[in-house]
């Protein structure tokens, strides 16, 4: 006879926990929490205090209870500025309706729209995320709340979160951030401006940002490939626009291929190092590019299973991993130990892992997409990059 068990791991210096009674934790607990009745009642910030989380369930230790939830990354603790008490924040059960545009969060009158630079990413799904959003973002914002220290790390931040966004205000509001989930459309934007003297500091904010996203919705959608794309720096700027389009890998990475720093594109409507660098030359030459990375890091989980998805399957003129196997250099051996007839794996999968094994750093992301290139699959190539950051850069302490 077998017994179910939840085991939690702890995201701090807490202790484990360990549910012994699933069934308690998912109806008794999260079923009732997030029933119609409680919604109906419940305050439109999502907040509540102990006693009120003990009127809710008295039969439980409120304190264990209160503990489990953060742990489940339900609630995080805030101090309510009027009362300074803690109270528990739900996100799920917050219903403040907020814009997510940045003429409404002016901290500074005097400030004309000519004084801010603008980027911004767009996170889609490849299957698209969907009604998915709803339960996955505000575990996002959850997640920020309680990382909000480790994102920025000593500067002052004020972090202000509604139904389907967060804002978050760097240096006296120099720096202004913002993460909004589109159900509708299914993505997910992180918008960012800056007074030209804070470039630096807004980079990395949302290059963080942007990393911390994708970081959580690896650990909720596991399988989920994630493609990264820049949203349009003139929609941004463009207080009254509707609507921000968005530029995908392939077009920045053509962008970024043609670019030179004496001529930038005269034909583009909008330039690369806009797009990528909130306009700063410094900043965009001290990028690195994505396909240069090895696959050991470059490659998210999420990407590597969809381009195995792919290849897995048998070509009729062989082009699939057996193909690509042989341009990486494995031997008859090896590619009979892999042999995806005799086994569960992805063969492609073991075939990444056997070359990274052997290369180590030399198995680059770039030599992957020309060895899918040589054999025709552009349709892995394509699925390959769409997955891959088109630049990273070397995370150092902000400013002080």
């Amino acid at each position: 006879m077998f017994t179910q068990i939840v085991y939690i791991e702890a995201v701090d210096d807490s202790d484990d926990l360990v549910v012994l009674n699933p069934h308690w934790l998912c109806c008794d607990v999260i079923g009732r929490l997030l029933s119609h009745d409680q919604v109906t009642r419940c305050r439109p910030i999502g907040r509540f205090s102990l006693d009120e989380i003990h009127v809710m369930f008295p039969d439980s230790s409120v304190v264990k209870l209160v503990a489990l939830l953060q742990a489940t990354e339900l609630c995080s603790a805030v101090v309510d500025d009027d009362s300074e008490t803690v109270e528990f924040e739900f996100m799920t059960l917050n219903f403040i309706e907020a814009s997510d545009d940045f003429g409404d969060f002016d901290s500074d009158e005097r400030r004309t729209e000519t004084d801010w630079v603008y980027c911004g990413r767009r996170l889609v799904g490849s299957r698209g995320v969907g009604l998915q959003l709803t339960s996955v973002f505000p575990r996002v914002q959850t997640r920020l709340h309680r990382q909000l220290e480790t994102l920025t790390g000593s500067l002052d931040c004020s972090l202000d979160q509604w139904y389907g966004g967060s804002r978050m205000l760097l240096c006296s509001g120099s720096v202004q951030l913002i993460v909004s989930a589109s159900v509708d459309s299914h993505v997910i934007d992180i918008k960012c401006r800056t007074t030209p003297a804070s470039r630096s500091t807004g980079f990395q904010l949302l290059a963080s940002v942007c990393h911390f996203v994708t970081g959580v919705l690896a650990d909720c959608l596991p399988s989920l490939a994630v493609e990264q794309q820049m949203l349009s720096v003139a929609d941004l700027s463009t207080l009254t626009s509707s609507a921000v389009s968005a530029f995908a890998p392939r077009d920045v990475r053509q962008m970024i291929d043609r670019y030179s720093s004496d001529n930038d594109l005269s034909n583009s409507a909008e330039s690369v190092v806009d797009l990528v660098a909130f306009g700063s030359l410094e900043i965009f030459s001290s990028l690195t590019r994505g396909t240069s990375l090895p696959l050991s890091i470059g490659l998210s989980v999420g990407t590597r299973r969809a381009v195995a998805k792919l290849l897995d399957q048998p070509h009729p003129t062989g082009h699939d991993w057996c193909m690509l196997a042989v341009l990486v250099g494995l031997g008859g051996e090896e590619m009979a130990g892999i042999d995806g007839r005799q086994s569960e794996c992805s063969p492609t999968d073991r075939c990444l892992a056997s070359w990274i094994r052997r290369d180590g750093d030399c198995a680059t992301v770039s030599s992957l997409a020309d060895k899918l290139s040589a054999l025709g699959r552009h349709d892995a190539v394509d699925c390959l990059l769409s997955g891959v950051p088109v630049s990273i850069y070397k995370f150092t302490p902000y400013a002080q």
